[in-house]
């Protein structure tokens, strides 16, 4: 089966390039940070004013919209992109998934060692943390198409080629690992609101500690 041609793809950095980008935000990707979303600045209005005796009226769509979002032009989104997504030839992804092709999910064992990923990264599931020895499991990628209207419109997403499947002696498992991204979406021309896309971005074998981990070896370890 021929390779299919080279075309770049925006990515996400996975694994150790997740830490990197995500772990120590760059001033620029700063920059490109919205306010808080639902956080009035009433401290600024009430400067130099009079407290109002009664009930204020609500706002105007117009002055929510000012208040809450930030917009950029399709210049600001280039550069923003740039900051936090990778361009990776497609072959990668080609070649990911042949190497995955009749992985027996079975007699997996992944190399086990120390978790030192911090909650500072926002992954999904939240007790990813909690596991105190991690491993990695079969991974292979595919592209991921988002609404037309998106930037970047196609970014790559990790599958787990053994979800659920037991992957250590002492009952950890294959799940995948998500995190939110950050998506441009056009409202206009040369106008683009932020907002935030799941992804998967990793397959980690890891363990539960809790009764409701539902894992192979729970009732054993807990007993």
């Amino acid at each position: 089966m021929a390779a299919p041609r080279p075309q770049h793809l925006l990515c996400l950095s996975l694994s150790a390039l997740v830490v990197a980008v995500f772990a120590s935000p760059t001033s620029a990707s700063a920059r490109f940070s919205p306010r808080p979303p639902f956080l009035f600045h009433e401290r600024e209005k009430e400067q130099g004013q009079p407290k109002p005796r009664v009930e204020s009226s609500k706002r105007s769509r117009e002055d929510f919209n000012s208040d809450l979002v930030q917009f950029f032009s399709e210049e600001q989104v280039q550069e923003a992109t740039k900051i936090q997504y990778k361009s990776i030839p497609e072959p990668v992804i080609y070649t990911s998934q042949v190497l995955q092709q009749g992985v027996s999910c079975s007699t997996l064992h992944s190399e086990m060692h120390e978790n030192y990923i911090k909650p500072e990264l926002r992954l999904r599931p939240e007790w990813i943390y909690e596991s105190k020895l991690i491993g990695d499991c079969p991974t292979h990628y595919v592209t991921r198409e988002l609404p037309s209207i998106y930037s970047p419109s196609t970014v790559l997403e990790a599958v787990c080629a053994c979800g659920g499947s037991q992957c250590s002696e002492d009952g950890h498992q294959c799940v995948p690992v998500s995190r939110h991204v950050p998506v441009w979406v056009r409202r206009g021309p040369n106008l683009h609101v932020l907002d935030v896309e799941e992804l998967t971005v990793a397959c980690a074998c890891a363990r539960r500690p809790s009764a409701g981990g539902n894992f192979i070896f729970n009732a054993a370890v807990e007993s």
